[in-house]
């Protein structure tokens, strides 16, 4: 017998039947991801089934506009959308956009590159890109698994799988519609993290420089598909720093990372968006002090052992390695306080650090998630990702590689109550950390089994001339099974959740509200300006709904759902609030450049009519309890237009706004809304063309979309206070349509969305 055959020893013939099992794990659990895949995408195409292919909330209009541009023009023409082609004179006009340098291109290049192979499918290129989010949720599903099995084995690569398609916060944006970067770039990353682990754990040099390549490649790509590439190299460029805490410093290895670096650093500087200069101060910074970090550790480590230090007494070169950490963590804040850094405004509010900015502010994405929210977007995944973090603490020392995960936890939590932006991000991370959380009990729940790890792999161990049959232990059956099937049903009731908000309609087919009911006001709004409105025609709707007019209906729009544009956006915020027709004209033909008598000004929110005699009706705009707002749209977005508009400091309320309270069912509700008795509420635009509109609610050549009956007298009444509001005609400006859709239609009371558009006027 050879010694190789002795180190193996005996190959077992006796095997058990879930010691059969268990040596075919990988391919049971292979079919068990696969599996999981299939559901996860079958949950997020359910909105497909009910409501047809339509695109979820205002981002995703522009990745399908980009894609169909790629489509008609080929991959390279992303590269001439500058400002001076006429095609992107739609989105800000009249200055255009510098698409070309303003977006990361990946995803929409990877869907048009793939639009052949669907359109032998019979998939138009707006159903593909209805379909690309789906298709990342099963990726991140597959993807969590492999990076998962990497540090915790088959269960826990299945857990984290199965916590992936399950919670609600992975769906965020892999819905079927919402097409948008930080959704489909989660497999980039996942990948790249996945090869990044194979490169430190692989055994052959040779494949550890190719895996160093291809995961410098798979992690650079991020900076092709989203501004996270931030956020994926501050991981990466923290654990290359902290590294070796865990694990001495290697010449082999140090060689490796350099590789990456380089790698990485060059295909991120080549990104459309990603200038070689900003890169190697911003983000990129974070990889190269990572990796300067692990440098310095090999030296101090060389450094001591040739002066014996250690032998003398002395503090090993460990200790000088993290006084070396707590300086440069130093520098580093020092160098972000007197912006030495060229990092994002949005990064700079990920991280903690206040903004004044009330444009960065106003965006609902920035703001705070709250604890209770998080558990329910991620509960099962961040729970278990905090049992990992202890578990993963204390195997540093056997798998280095799990310090990776255990500095994310806590940087993860903190990021998802920061901002609620990163939802998608975090969740699809604590579903991998989550995953490992369940490492332990997957190893005592095998041994409980009375399987044999080490007589599987190794053969059969005897003491004595006789076989060791490893023993069962019943008590730990029970008890770690249960374990497994309370996460399993927890995961359950997360699913559940899941599944009805993956059934809810698109944004654009519930009012622009998130109704969970459908709403078609923006749809046959758009069908309005599309069929009765000239194609040089210019729409100034609050910024948030900028990309739906120009990609849905051809016509140009002064500010789409970007914020690149501050000053376009101030300006417009100052047409919004101005309190007199002439101001608004001004900035919307001088500034604006619009052309007069085919210039729109668009408001649109929820409001309510009562008729309280016959032929008589109240209208105003509908208070709602669940946001504590006087309107559901533009009125309560009113008081960050007021803001940006320089006609409030930061947190400032007053004249505009007050804050009444209604009573419902023996209680007091706080209510923030537009003080209507105030003249200078009265007189500001946004305001007054709303008071203007519902004055012309029974105007049968005006109204547009599904008629609700409102004729006779109108008065236009603050349902909160009851006090009533004049109209105040305009003389510069006209109503041009209103188009309504009922969420709640009876014959004296009714409930509705309208698009409010007014024309501005030539000056005579």
């Amino acid at each position: 017998m050879s010694s190789s055959q002795k180190s193996r020893g005996t190959e077992r013939t006796d095997l058990t039947l879930l010691e059969k099992i268990y040596k075919k794990r990988k391919a049971l659990a292979a079919a068990i991801v696969a599996a999981i895949a299939i559901v996860a995408f079958y949950v997020r195409i359910q909105r497909i089934f009910l409501y047809g292919y339509y695109l979820d909330e205002a981002d995703p209009y522009f990745m399908y506009w980009g894609t169909n541009y790629m489509v008609e023009h080929g991959i390279s023409s992303w590269y001439s959308l500058t400002p001076s082609n006429n095609a992107t004179n739609i989105f800000w006009y009249p200055w255009g956009r510098d698409i070309a340098h303003t977006d990361y291109p990946l995803n929409m290049m990877l869907t048009a590159i793939t639009y052949p192979i669907a359109k032998l499918m019979g998939f138009t290129v707006l159903q593909w890109s209805v379909l690309q989010p789906p298709i990342a949720g099963a990726l991140i599903v597959i993807f969590s698994y492999l990076i998962a099995r990497e540090i915790g084995g088959e269960l826990a690569g299945i857990f984290s799988a199965f916590i992936a398609a399950v919670i609600p916060g992975t769906l965020d944006r892999t819905n079927a519609g919402f097409y948008v970067k930080l959704g489909m770039v989660q497999p980039i990353l996942l990948l790249g993290i996945y090869l990044f682990i194979k490169m430190l754990k692989a055994r052959s040099f040779k494949l550890q420089m190719f895996l160093a390549v291809i995961s410098g490649i798979a992690i650079s790509l991020v900076a092709w598909s989203w501004g996270g590439y931030q956020i994926a190299d501050l991981i990466i460029g923290a654990f290359i720093g902290l590294y070796p805490l865990v694990r001495d410093p290697r010449k082999t290895e140090a060689i490796l990372l350099a590789i990456f670096l380089v790698t990485s650093l060059m295909i991120q500087s080549l990104s459309p968006t990603v200038s070689p200069l900003s890169l190697i101060k911003g983000a990129g910074l974070f990889l190269i002090g990572g990796y300067l970090l692990y440098l310095l550790a090999y030296g101090e480590m060389g450094l001591f052992s040739k002066l014996h230090i250690a032998k003398r007494g002395m503090a090993t070169w460990k200790a000088a390695f993290i006084a070396t950490i707590v300086a440069g963590g130093v520098l580093g804040l020092i160098a972000l306080y007197f912006n030495f850094l060229n990092i994002s405004g949005r990064a700079y509010y990920f991280i903690g650090i206040q903004t004044n900015n009330p444009l960065v502010a106003s965006v609902s994405e920035h703001q705070e998630l709250s604890f209770s929210m998080l558990i329910r977007l991620a509960g099962l995944g961040f729970i278990l990702s905090w049992a990992y973090f202890v578990y993963g603490s204390f195997k540093l020392r056997e798998d280095p590689v799990n310090l990776l995960f255990v500095i994310l936890v806590p940087l993860l939590t903190y990021m998802a109550l920061r901002a609620s932006y990163l939802q998608m991000f975090t969740s699809t991370m604590f579903s991998v950390i989550g995953g490992m959380g369940v490492a332990p009990i997957s190893r005592s729940f095998t041994k409980s089994l009375g399987i044999s790890v080490d007589t599987l792999n190794k053969g059969v161990k005897e003491r004595k001339g006789k076989k060791q049959a490893p023993r069962r232990d019943e008590i730990g059956i029970i008890l770690w099974s249960s374990a497994i099937a309370v996460l399993v049903i927890i995961g359950a009731f997360h699913l559940s959740t899941t599944i009805a908000q993956a059934r809810t309609p698109p944004l654009i087919l519930s009012g622009g509200l998130g109704l969970a009911v459908e709403n078609k006001a923006w749809i046959y709004a758009l069908d309005v300006i599309k069929n009765e409105t000239s194609p040089n025609s210019v729409f100034m709707p609050w910024w948030d709904y900028g990309y739906w007019i120009p990609v849905m209906t051809g016509r140009a729009t002064v500010a789409d759902g970007a914020t690149l544009n501050s000053t376009q956006i101030s300006l417009l915020a100052k047409l919004l609030t101005a309190t007199n027709e002439s101001e608004a004209v001004n900035i919307a033909l001088k500034d604006f450049r619009a052309p007069p008598n085919s210039s729109y000004i668009v408001v649109f929110d929820v409001f309510r009519a009562v008729q309280i005699a016959n032929g008589t009706w109240d209208i105003g705009v509908y208070p709602s309890l669940y946001t504590g707002t006087e309107g559901l749209a533009d009125i309560p977005k009113s008081i960050w237009m007021l803001r940006i508009g320089g006609r409030l400091n930061l947190t400032g309320y007053s004249p505009y706004f007050t804050v009444q309270t209604i009573p419902y069912q023996g209680q007091n509700y706080p209510l923030a809304g537009p003080n209507w008795t105030d003249p200078l509420v009265q007189r500001t635009l946004i305001y007054r063309m709303i008071v203007d509109a519902m004055y012309h609610m029974n105007d049968t050549q005006i109204l547009r979309g599904t008629p609700i009956g409102i004729d006779g007298n109108i008065t236009f009444v603050d349902l909160i206070s009851g006090a009533t509001v004049d109209d105040m005609p305009f003389s510069e400006l006209q109503p041009f349509r209103i188009v309504v859709d009922p969420i709640y239609n009876t014959a004296t009371d009714k409930v509705f969305v309208a698009v409010i558009m007014y024309e501005v006027l030539g000056v005579e």
